[in-house]
């Protein structure tokens, strides 16, 4: 069992290079639940830094905590703070999940292996995302974000505390992979702001942003070949496991059409080409979406 001074001390340690930022009222307030004999908690941590230079590319602290209902007042001031340095943030947003809401996650690192959790049914929540200092991040591609999660019952609070160190949204854009060679592909609505997940809908893509929850339609052409890339595009852009997937067996579903649709040869092989090469990003794409895609690369015939 921890003593209490060894968990303030961890706390200290994952906040205190943030504590002279812009997000100090928020990194104070975490530190103030923390640090409450009254509050119970269980932490996770993961920090990575290059090898070479030492310098930091990804970080997660998550505290899972429960207290008394009557400690409200510290989630209060957690939400307060919030609203304090919600003008030097880029992003914020906050609510209350659903049953039917899509699950928001916020990245770490460069994004290839998913993200934190924020959002669960029946839990409010608040998140926001600020620029990294120039001290460490002079090239202006990296951001931290905060996010707490909470319900209250009648006599209990629980809920989570977490901070994610990775590359902006717009970075990790911008270095997504593209495809060049078919120039009338339709182009994706990308949002600018912070973190995405994207659901398909027939031919309706949503995207769920930092900023809020906002709606973008691609409408693809009419043929196969531009409609097939239109999910190759969403899938090269998004990096939760769970997004990849459901847009994996959209793309399927689109495959099996590819006979009825009288595709022509040329487009199955540039088609086959591409499915060979999605399958093979075994970094990027997890058992289910590959096999997805195999099945895609099978029906296609």
């Amino acid at each position: 069992m921890k003593t209490v001074f060894f968990r303030i001390a961890c706390v200290l340690v994952a906040l205190t290079p943030l504590c002279s930022t812009a997000q100090s009222n928020i990194t104070k307030a975490f530190d103030a639940l923390l640090k409450n004999s009254d509050v119970t908690y269980t932490e996770n941590h993961s920090l990575d830094k290059d090898v070479t230079t030492g310098v930091k590319e990804s970080q997660y602290d998550i505290y899972t905590f429960t207290m008394p209902a009557k400690k409200m007042s510290l989630v209060d001031n957690i939400v307060k703070a919030f609203r304090t340095d919600a003008d030097k943030a880029y992003s914020f947003n906050s609510g209350e999940t659903t049953d039917t809401d899509p699950v928001l996650q916020l990245a770490v690192g460069d994004g290839d292996t998913g993200g934190v959790r924020v959002t669960w049914p029946g839990r409010k929540y608040i998140y926001a995302t600020f620029l990294a200092p120039k001290s460490e991040n002079p090239s202006g591609n990296y951001r931290y974000a905060y996010a707490i999660n909470w319900e209250k019952t009648k006599d209990v609070i629980t809920g989570q505390l977490i901070v994610t160190y990775a590359t902006t949204l717009k970075y990790r854009q911008s270095r997504a992979t593209t495809i060049s060679f078919y120039p009338e592909l339709p182009k994706m609505t990308t949002v600018s702001g912070g973190e995405s997940i994207t659901s398909i809908n027939g031919n309706s893509i949503t995207t769920i942003t930092e900023n809020g929850i906002t709606t973008t339609t691609a409408k693809p052409s009419d043929t196969w070949f531009t409609t097939f890339i239109s999910y190759v595009q969403a899938l090269s852009s998004h990096e939760n496991q769970s997004t990849r997937q459901a847009i994996a067996a959209k793309l399927y579903k689109h495959v099996q059409q590819a006979q009825d649709s009288k595709v022509s040869k040329e487009d199955k092989e540039v088609a086959r080409e591409i499915l060979k090469s999605l399958q093979s990003q075994t970094k990027t794409n997890d058992a289910i979406t590959r096999q997805l895609l195999n099945s895609a690369l099978i029906s296609l015939k």
